[in-house]
């Protein structure tokens, strides 16, 4: 999960494990239109989704 959520906030970037907001955003679209959004909650807390 750690190793995603990684992958997620620096998807796009030009530095290695650098924030990239655009591409946390086509991830984060990318699980809700998955409907994985349950999957996260459950293992982050219900908070995520909100």
């Amino acid at each position: 999960m750690a190793t995603s959520l990684r992958d997620a906030f620096s998807q796009g970037s030009r530095k290695k494990n650098a924030f990239h907001l655009p591409g946390f955003v086509d991830w984060y679209q990318g699980l809700k239109s998955s409907c994985t959004m349950p999957m996260v909650e459950r293992e982050l807390g219900a908070q995520t989704g909100a």
